[in-house]
């Protein structure tokens, strides 16, 4: 019967010394020798020489065993040729015979067992090396062999395992039914699925386990042969990942960012499930480069096929913002970052995330849209502050056009046409120069959407201080000009650029009205600086500010008038920066304060 790798390892007993079983076997072969040689024994004394070979079977291996079995057959032919000589008398010689036939087969016997002894020796050899668990149990579910794994796995010793119910021992939790396990494996003579045990010092592990039926030379059922691997670190670090993935995919949603894989040779590309919603297509579907070109707005096709062929060319990284058209209509506004890498065959790879940022997108027109409104109602604010100076400049050409008119009617009276012409003509001037400063008044108080002209700042600083003008002779303060020639234009909305140079010019006339004595004096600069930008300073002679004013005096909400509300200066430098400037504040000496903005010039790099 084929006992399959059951008895590999036989229980550990006490072995005798090996020269006490060697001193026994010789005094036995001894008395067996003088027996057979000495006395008229009847009997084939000589097979007794078969206990000499099973005594000392144990401890020689087979070349050693070979030779004790010559020698007792060299003794068994002696004692012969000693009791009964050269004389071959049928019936003792016979017996003699016999001897040696027992002798031999069982010498032959045993060469054999000890051979499967060493082949099963080998077995339990390779299963102990395994640094899987394995375990031999019977149908009564009782462990019949434990390797070495199972020991360093589980904490018992094979000596206090075996004989115990495997599933009792390692408080067994089953994927499935039991019964249902022990129906898969008769059914087909294995099974395979995971395991929860439970661990000598009280820890679970899972393992990965298989089972396999050993049956025996008729076919019956005889024994389970089980090999368990821990797979409990694989297990949590797979939890772990999941996990991972889990929240990562809550980030991206959360986010409205997704992330992507491409291979430019290959075109071979992978989405996040973010990815798919934010383009809108079913994830059952296979991420194209065609699919990203049809989604991509019309006007922005071009940019992106570009990418998309070219991206291939080489490492490198790429951003890239674009819109998305939908068939509804709608568009959404994306944010695209990739960085090259190769991956593990060497070929070019892309790693990427791409941002729905379709919200920020219109939060910052909503916002431009309200910091454009906040600066309408602050030129319209200023230009109310300045009603005086307005009616002055008005008033103006208008008090000279009755006066013209007046006269023209009085030379007409008398019949002289050269006088009325030019009464005439001064009217017509008259007029014009009311109309161009209403224009001006309705250009700053009309709320427009910003442009970008080309414009000479000399003459936007011309047009402010003519409007500045009856504010100045309020003020008692003289207004002198610096402007520099042959300044470049700069690219900017004129009404934006004169609404900051009027807010720096009002400041000043209301910071030297507030000053007691001492004279009152404007000066309004333009220069350009070392980057062939054009600077533009306002400075007046008030009381100037100190260091915390310097630091805060661009702060919403901060103001060193008793009526203000503090947004004025905090306009003036959004609209500046807007224009890729620079506004600031200084001490100017020996009193008073300074303005300063730039604005790049028409050509020149923006820095």
């Amino acid at each position: 019967m084929n006992q399959g790798p059951v008895a590999l390892r036989a229980p550990k007993t006490r072995r005798q010394s090996p020269w006490a079983t060697i001193a026994a076997a010789v005094a036995l072969a001894t008395v067996i020798f003088a027996v057979d040689a000495f006395t008229p024994l009847g009997m084939a004394v000589a097979v007794l020489y078969v206990l000499v070979i099973l005594i000392l079977a144990t401890i020689t291996d087979r070349e050693q065993l070979t030779v004790i079995a010559l020698g007792c057959c060299g003794l068994t032919l002696l004692a012969f040729l000693i009791s009964h000589g050269v004389e071959i008398e049928s019936t003792s010689f016979a017996r003699c015979l016999v001897s040696l036939a027992a002798i031999a087969i069982t010498t032959v016997l045993v060469l054999q067992n000890k051979t499967a002894e060493q082949s099963l020796r080998e077995q339990a050899n390779l299963l102990d090396v395994s640094h899987d668990a394995i375990m031999v149990r019977g149908l009564d579910d009782l462990v019949r062999y434990w390797n070495r794994g199972a020991e360093q796995l589980y904490g018992w010793s094979a000596e206090e395992a075996i004989g115990q119910p495997s599933h009792i021992l390692l408080h067994t939790v089953f994927a499935q039914p039991l019964p249902e396990i022990v129906c898969i494996l008769r059914a087909t003579g294995k099974w395979e699925g995971e395991l929860t045990h439970v661990k000598r010092d009280g820890t679970r592990v899972t393992v990965a386990s298989r089972w396999s039926l050993q049956r025996d030379e008729r076919g019956a059922p005889m024994a389970v042969l089980e090999t368990n691997n821990d797979v409990s670190e694989r297990r949590r670090a797979e939890n772990a990942l999941r996990r991972s993935e889990d929240r990562l995919a809550q980030a991206q949603q959360l986010s409205i960012t997704g992330s992507f894989g491409w291979q430019p040779r290959t075109s071979h590309i992978l989405w996040s499930a973010q990815t798919y919603r934010i383009f809108e297509y079913d994830p059952a579907l296979k991420p194209t480069p065609e699919m990203i070109v049809e989604r991509t707005h019309p006007a922005d096709r071009a940019s992106v096929s570009h990418i998309l062929r070219h991206a291939g060319d080489g490492p490198n990284s790429w951003e890239a913002k674009h819109r998305l058209l939908f068939p509804d209509g709608r568009i959404k506004f994306v944010h695209v970052v990739a960085h090259s890498e190769p991956d593990d065959d060497g070929e070019l790879e892309f790693v990427g995330a791409i941002m729905d940022i379709t919200a920020t997108r219109r939060a910052e027109d909503d916002l431009r849209q309200a910091q454009a409104n906040l600066a309408h109602a602050n030129r319209v604010s200023t230009l109310g502050e300045m009603t005086a100076s307005i009616a002055h400049e008005v008033s103006q050409p208008v008090a000279a056009i009755v006066a013209s008119a007046g006269a023209a009617s009085r030379w007409l009276a008398a019949g002289n046409i050269t006088e009325v012409q030019e009464s005439l003509s001064r009217i017509t001037r008259d007029g014009h120069r009311a109309a161009d400063v209403i224009s001006r008044i309705r250009a700053m108080a009309m709320k427009q959407p910003p442009r970008s002209d080309r414009v000479n700042i000399n003459e936007a600083i011309g047009e402010v201080l003519t409007l500045a003008r009856g504010e100045a002779e309020r003020s008692r303060a003289e207004i002198r000009t610096s402007l520099g020639a042959d300044l470049p234009s700069v690219s900017a909305d004129k009404v934006q650029i004169q609404q900051v140079l009027l807010n720096l010019v009002v400041n000043a006339f209301e910071a030297m009205h507030s000053e007691g004595g001492g004279p009152r004096e404007l000066v309004v600069a333009s220069f350009l600086d070392d980057k062939n930008g054009v600077v533009v300073s306002v400075r007046d002679s008030g009381p100037g500010l100190n260091e915390e004013q310097l630091s805060k005096v661009f702060d919403a909400f901060y103001t060193t008038k008793s009526s203000g509300i503090g947004m004025g200066l905090a306009i003036c430098r959004s609209i500046i920066e807007a224009h890729d400037g620079r506004l600031w504040a200084e001490r100017a000496e020996p009193r008073g304060a300074v303005f300063h903005f730039t604005l790049p010039s028409v050509g020149a790099k923006v820095s």
